[in-house]
């Protein structure tokens, strides 16, 4: 594991590997101590398979049900219900995969 600081940046930030995947992020601490204390939190955690973030990104259409039971039963206009229920049915058909990891969206192979 490497802990070191970006050019202007405050925080120190992490990077290591395991199991192919890549982990690079700021530890938000300022202190070298604390960093490599978060660091070793996560890379731990990581190593246990407890890490918070998913290793598959999820599908929007996993969320289907639910955004339809809320454009329903949710205190909104007419076209509003109307543009959501379209957006719904528009992502049924094309779905998009969201990293959690980058917080940036893919698009399937069907697409």
């Amino acid at each position: 594991m490497k802990l070191f600081r970006k050019p202007n940046s405050r925080f120190y930030w992490y990077d290591f590997t395991v199991r192919g995947h890549r982990y690079r992020r700021s530890t938000q601490e300022t202190k070298l101590a604390r960093a490599a204390k978060a660091a070793s939190v996560k890379l731990g955690s990581v190593i246990e398979g407890t890490d918070p973030f998913p290793s598959k990104p999820s599908v929007l259409s996993d969320f289907a049900e639910r955004f339809d039971t809320w454009i329903e039963d949710g205190r909104l206009e007419k076209k509003t219900k109307k543009f959501f229920a379209m957006a719904g049915a528009y992502s049924k058909r094309h779905p998009l995969r969201v990293c959690e990891s980058t917080k940036s969206l893919e698009i399937s192979p069907n697409n």
